[in-house]
C-alpha cells in the first residue's frame, strides 16, 4: 500500500529529531502542500530553532502575498 506524501510529511514534521522535522517542513513548503500549513505554523514555536526557520520559512512568500492583497483591498 502506498502512503500520500502528505501523511508522511506530517509524520516526519512531528518527529523528535530537528532535522528530520526541519527537512520536513522544508519540503512542505516547497510543495506548497496547504494541507500542512497549520502544522507548519505551530512549529514557528517549537524549541529547536532549526525547525522554527524552516517553519517560518515553508510559506513566507505566500503569506507575504496575501499581506500585500489585504493592503489593496
Amino acid at each position: 500500500a502506498t502512503v500520500p506524501v502528505e501523511e508522511i510529511l506530517r509524520l516526519l514534521a512531528a518527529s523528535e529529531d530537528y532535522w528530520i522535522a526541519a527537512c520536513a517542513v522544508t519540503v512542505a513548503g516547497e510543495l506548497r502542500l496547504t494541507s500542512l500549513r497549520d502544522q507548519v505554523a505551530r512549529l514557528r514555536e517549537h524549541p529547536g530553532a532549526i525547525v522554527r526557520e524552516a517553519a517560518i520559512r515553508a510559506f513566507a512568500d505566500e503569506d507575504v502575498r496575501s499581506d500585500e492583497a489585504s493592503r489593496r483591498r
